[in-house]
């Protein structure tokens, strides 16, 4: 059976028309959004798509960009769909329903397309992704809408085998029978299912060998997360705060083979790129978001940042969504 595999591409594409021709790829491949690059017109990227029975498998590789699907834009088309994003290669940005974050590759993050939602790749991305129409998964999974532009929703060990499940079934060679073809895609549907009901079942494989230390850590990091604003956020509040030895904290660091300034400032530096990203929405300055994220001297923090993203805070600010 012919998947009917599509490609597009904008090597031969001239130029001037790229962004253009890349927004209608993306329309025919998903549905209608807008795309932002971070420089001026300049845009890269291929797309190859697949359809398995109600499932739209795609392969993105694209620049740095930032898509946008606008709520008017979800009125016009219609388009109804569960959009499951799986980085492959660096980070994704989200924001949908006020939440937003990063994704690593291995993960996944779940869109709704009828609603308004942002995704922002950085240079030389790739992504796989599944698009489902919604009643398909509702029927299945009653509460899956909850799920919708949050973090931490899926089993790790499936969340990566349905992404390379999904890389092989959109290999251009793959012969698939019409009775082969629906038998995949309800297995797909089926491990999609399980991937999410079981994100935090500690009967998993993923959570057989998690020891104490690993669950002080995740603890840690929360603790942190909450209380980035405190300029003197310190080791002995933390172990203080968790009734455990300085001595005990220390360890379990060590153990994970990093250091407690090291991971607040990864934390702090983290916070602050998503709090750019989205400073359109809060209206928050630069220098309003040094200190929501606990720097409070604002050339350590540009500094700091450049040291860990390459460029300024003032030049990550960039293709905000018109009003």
């Amino acid at each position: 059976m012919n998947l009917g595999l599509r490609a597009f591409s904008t090597d031969e594409v001239p130029a001037t028309t790229r962004l253009g021709a890349w927004r209608d790829f993306m329309s025919q491949v998903y549905y209608c959004v807008d795309v932002k690059p971070r420089h001026n017109d300049e845009v890269r990227g291929e797309l190859h798509e697949a359809m398995l029975g109600p499932i739209g498998l795609s392969n993105y590789k694209s620049n740095e960009l930032r898509v946008f699907r606008y709520a008017e834009a979800a009125k016009q088309d219609g388009a109804e769909n569960f959009v499951f994003i799986f980085p492959l290669k660096d980070q994704l940005f989200f924001d949908q329903r006020g939440r937003s974050g990063f994704i690593d590759p291995g993960d996944v993050v779940l869109l709704n397309s009828t609603e308004y939602y942002e995704a922002g790749c950085s240079a030389n991305f790739e992504n796989l992704t599944l698009k489902i129409p919604c009643p398909v998964l509702r029927g299945r999974l009653p509460t899956i809408d909850t799920l919708c532009g949050r973090e931490n929703i899926a089993n790790p060990t499936l969340s990566a085998t349905v992404g390379q499940m999904a890389a092989r079934v959109m290999k251009p060679a793959m012969p698939w029978s019409p009775d082969a073809a629906d038998r995949l895609s309800e297995s797909i549907l089926d491990l999609i299912c399980l991937m999410l009901e079981t994100a935090h079942d500690p009967a998993t494989p993923e959570f057989e060998d998690r020891s104490l230390t690993h669950m002080m850590f995740k603890r840690f990091s929360i603790h942190m997360k909450e209380n980035l604003s405190d300029c003197d956020l310190s080791p002995a509040k933390v172990a203080q705060a968790h009734r455990i030895s300085l001595r005990y904290l220390f360890k379990i660091y060590k153990l994970h083979g990093t250091t407690f300034g090291h991971e607040l400032m990864e934390l702090r530096l983290q916070e602050a790129r998503r709090q750019i990203l989205i400073a359109y929405r809060t209206g928050h300055s630069l220098q309003q978001i040094a200190f929501l994220c606990g720097f409070s001297n604002q050339s350590h923090f540009s500094t700091r940042y450049r040291e860990r993203f390459g460029e300024s805070p003032r030049e990550s600010r960039w293709s905000l969504p018109s009003s």
